[in-house]
């Protein structure tokens, strides 16, 4: 499988892009400005400059057709302590498929856990110190207190495109332990994510 790792200079930019039918884009943070692939030339993250919203908007548009047109998704934005909706593009990314990040969840206990399903088939104990909440799509990801704010969503849509979107950030770095609470699962959440991810 080949894949082209590309890194911004934004805050928190991640962008991994490879080709349409082997993996998914995948971004964290801040504005995603991504550069179509021309015959010879690899595509390129470049950062986003102040008034530049029209590019923001493109790139916005080009992964959306990415994923209508077959191509996978996984989107993380964290708390506004990292960066705002304001400072971003996110939600334009993901709006045409009925997901969209709210603000910072009420849930504030520590851990987080998957329920049984089309991604993981058994609960999985995951990272979750905050986040974002994330509507839409099929909620599989919650606070260990309550299931009311879901931080973790899921869609497929037409042509076999899917999204995956994520409120906390700490899952995708696979953390195994943070402030006491040990044995995150978040390697076998990210597999199985994955796994779904590029599944055709």
């Amino acid at each position: 499988m080949q894949r082209d790792f590309h890194h911004g200079l934004l805050d928190h930019v991640n962008l991994m892009r490879a080709s349409k039918a082997n993996a998914p884009f995948y971004g964290r943070g801040a504005q995603l400005d991504v550069r179509a692939r021309k015959p010879g030339r690899r595509a390129t993250a470049r950062p986003q400059q102040n008034g530049r919203r029209s590019a923001a908007h493109r790139s916005a548009s080009r992964v959306t057709s990415y994923v209508t047109g077959g191509g996978s998704l996984f989107l993380v934005m964290d708390q506004d302590m990292w960066s705002t909706l304001e400072q971003t593009n996110v939600n334009d990314v993901i709006r045409p498929f009925g997901i969209q990040f709210g603000g910072e969840s009420p849930d504030s206990q520590a851990g987080g856990h998957t329920k049984a399903g089309l991604i993981t088939d058994k609960r999985l104990k995951i990272s979750y110190h905050g986040a974002r909440t994330v509507t839409g799509g099929t909620p599989f990801c919650f606070n260990d207190r309550s299931d009311a704010h879901p931080f973790g969503t899921f869609k497929e849509v037409e042509n076999g495109g899917k999204v995956v979107v994520m409120g906390d950030g700490m899952t995708s770095l696979y953390m195994t332990s943070w402030e006491g609470v040990q044995d995150y699962q978040c390697q076998e959440f990210m597999q199985d994510v994955f796994r779904w991810l590029l599944k055709r």
